[in-house]
Formats: C-alpha cells, sequence, structure tokens
C-alpha cells in the first residue's frame, strides 16, 4: 500500500506540426495541436476517437539539443524556433541556414523566414535548411542536428482549384529534432541537501563506482536497500510520513518501525539522487468509491491497489529504467530488448501476445543472487499482474515551471 493518493492524470498530446501563419499579429498565438478532420465525400454519423498521449513528455531523454517551443513570425512569413540543451554544461547553440554561414544564439531562438514574393506564375516551394550544434562551455560541440521546413504558398493550391483549404502552409519535413516540454531535472522532486549528500557517502559510497552506469551502481545500491528493509516490511505508523528519506531509513534500521512501498521507493529515490543517479518515484492506485471522513464507517473501493514504484536515468543509454525494490524486480525486459521503462512494461503486461515474452531480474535477498527469468513463472507474477493491472492509474510528480 502507499500513503499518497493519487487522482487520475491529465494527458496531453502533441499530434500536429500546423501553425497558423499570420502577420503583424498582437497577441503572442498558442499551438492548437489540432489533428486532421476527415473530408468525406459522403459523411456517415461517426465520432473522432483521436489517440493523446504525454508519453515522450513523461519520459526526456535528456538530448543535447531539442525543440522547446515553435512559433509563427509576427512580421513576417516564417517560424522562431526556441531549442532548449539537456547537456550538461551547455553554453549556446550554433547553426547554419541553407549552408550558410555559422550564428550564434545564446538564448535558443532561431529565426527561420521566407520569402513569400509568390505570384500565380510563380508558386514554386520555399525551404529553409538548418543545422543546428549544442555548444558547451569547454567549447564542444554536439550534432549536428537538422531541421528542413518548406513553406507552401497559398497559389500553388488555387492554381490547382483548392479553394476551400487553400491556404498556405508551412510544413516541417525532415528533422531529428524532438519537441520536449520537461528537462530530467523536473523530475527530481526532492534534491538531497549536501548533510543527506554526506550521509549517503558514508552508508553507500563503498558500493558505488564512478565508471560504471547509473543503471549498474543503481542496482548495487537497490540490493543493498532491499537486504537491509526487507526484514522491516510492514504496515508503517503515520510518524513515517512526517519524516525525509533518510530519517525513515535510520528509524527503520533501528528497529522502530515499519515500511511499505511508498517508503522504500522515496529512500531508494533520495539515496540514488545523493551519488548523481537520475531516480524518481512513481505512485498509483485506482480509486472508484473514496473512504469515510476519518472515524465514521464505511470503506473504500479500488479498481487497482495503491502502490509506490520507481524509474531510474541511465546517462550512458539515455533511457528510463523501470525498478520495483518492493516486489524486488530490479529491471524488465520483452525477450532480449530492454531494460524496459515503466510505461513499457505496463504496456506489454496487458497485452496477452507480449505477456510470454516477458523477463524480469528477480533478487533474492536470502541468497543475495539476481537471476533472469520469466516473468510469468517468476513468484512474483501474481503481485505484479495485480499492481499493474491493465485498469491501474499512474501519477509522475514534476516540479513546476
Amino acid at each position: 500500500m502507499t500513503h499518497l493518493l493519487p487522482r487520475p492524470h491529465q494527458v496531453i498530446g502533441l499530434l500536429s506540426f500546423l501553425f497558423p501563419l499570420l502577420l503583424n499579429a498582437e497577441t503572442d498565438l498558442k499551438p492548437t495541436h489540432q489533428p486532421a478532420e476527415w473530408n468525406s465525400s459522403n459523411p456517415e454519423v461517426f465520432a473522432y476517437e483521436d489517440l493523446v498521449s504525454n508519453y515522450w513528455e513523461l519520459y526526456p531523454r535528456g538530448e543535447a539539443t531539442v525543440i522547446e517551443t515553435i512559433r509563427p513570425l509576427q512580421d513576417a512569413v516564417g517560424l522562431e524556433l526556441v531549442l532548449r540543451s539537456g547537456r550538461p554544461g551547455f553554453s549556446h547553440f550554433i547553426y547554419t541556414l541553407d549552408k550558410g554561414p555559422e550564428l550564434k544564439s545564446t538564448d535558443g531562438r532561431i529565426r527561420l523566414q521566407f520569402e513569400d514574393n509568390h505570384t500565380l506564375e510563380n508558386h514554386s516551394t520555399e525551404r529553409i535548411e538548418l543545422l543546428v550544434w549544442s555548444v558547451d562551455a569547454k567549447g564542444r560541440r554536439s550534432g549536428p542536428n537538422y531541421l528542413n521546413s518548406n513553406f507552401y504558398p497559398s497559389e500553388r493550391y488555387q492554381a490547382s482549384g483548392r479553394l476551400e483549404d487553400g491556404h498556405s502552409r508551412i510544413h516541417i519535413r525532415e528533422t531529428d529534432l524532438q519537441m520536449a516540454t520537461s528537462d530530467l531535472s523536473d523530475w527530481i522532486l526532492d534534491e538531497p541537501s549536501e548533510a543527506d549528500i554526506a550521509f549517503a557517502r558514508e552508508t553507500w559510497d563503498h558500493l558505488i563506482d564512478p565508471d560504471r552506469s547509473d543503471y549498474a551502481n543503481a542496482l548495487v545500491l537497490a540490493q543493498a536497500l532491499v537486504g537491509e528493509l526487507t526484514p522491516h516490511r510492514g504496515t508503517p505508523s503515520d510518524v513515517m510520513d512526517t519524516l525525509r528519506p533518510f530519517a525513515q531509513y535510520r528509524r527503520l534500521t533501528a528497529g522502530k518501525d515499519h515500511c511499505w512501498c511508498a517508503n522504500i521507493s522515496e529512500i531508494f529515490s533520495f539515496a540514488c539522487n545523493a551519488f548523481g543517479i537520475p531516480t524518481r518515484f512513481i505512485i498509483m492506485r485506482h480509486q472508484l468509491y473514496p473512504p469515510p471522513p476519518v472515524g465514521e464507517e464505511g470503506y473504500e473501493i479500488l479498481m487497482a491497489t495503491g502502490h509506490t514504484t520507481n524509474e531510474i536515468f541511465d546517462r550512458s543509454t539515455g533511457t528510463w529504467v523501470w525498478m520495483d525494490l518492493t516486489l524486488n524486480i530490479f529491471g524488465a525486459w520483452l525477450g532480449e530488448s530492454g531494460p524496459l521503462n515503466m510505461l513499457d512494461f505496463h504496456h506489454f503486461l496487458n497485452r496477452p501476445a507480449f505477456y510470454p515474452l516477458l523477463q524480469v531480474d528477480l533478487y533474492d535477498p536470502e541468497s543475495d543472487t539476481l537471476q533472469r527469468m520469466p516473468l510469468d513463472e517468476s513468484p512474483v507474477h501474481t503481485n505484479t499482474l495485480n499492481a499493474y493491472k491493465q485498469d491501474q492509474l499512474f501519477r509522475y510528480m514534476r516540479k513546476p515551471r
């Protein structure tokens, strides 16, 4: 069980790169993210069911260059890109337009302006090719990344007899730049203080190898914490809810209380972050009917149980990795592919064709061994199916911007 009560989360998706082309606009335009509509010659009664997901917002990849915002120019035809970098020690961007001279952007803003001098006799497509590099404080470059955008003038469509929706368009074409609305640091909720870092190093520094990957170091931390906390598993007192993670850890190892998934996940996340391993915890519960007020008789009804789990970010691979210390699962794989993040694991778990292919790295604290085995043959498969069932609701937490 977890002492945190999530509510159903809202999802926001990025579905289109189509932006209005307005000149001399007086307001700051906002993208609509409007999906396509069907122009049928024989329309029937139907409803749109859009696939809308915030998957990529929940799983930033720490890329050197991403697109934070795209805005239409207000004084010409074109776009303003606002770029952001997740690169440590980032300084500025260097970019070229149509293979021209190198230009510098210190605020991430890059202007793509089209000529828009078309007539009905000359309505060819305009194209702008962008190359961009992220540069750190030592002058080292990443990339390059590229983006090509095309301007299609209204005359092009009108000449073909396309009048009803024959407006000008800018299409963002070939690109390896992704839209990103979050950064890794957004998901680190409770950053350890200098005193917390000192405690972590005093307690677990002998386990950490700076030459290993983030995931490899997280594995040895998880192994140590499961070994220490397993004897104290149970229902915690209300006191635990008031304590910071390392205070919870000290109370548990002193034999003064018990822990469940929320405590284990918070302590593990805090310990990993103290060693610079980006780690977050995710809470889940699907409540159909709420409990009665404190002191009154009654009960709540849950469609899916409460639980808390973790994901670490491995900077060597640029991926989030799911780890569930309560279930002693230190990684999950689809066949030989992995390790998986939590959302991908949940997706494959609830698809009958893929479930038999799932494997888990299961830790046994009694023998201090880690073994990979098919999930459906593991001793935790029933509890895993219960916690991560199709009807579960998940809540990710991030810092406000």
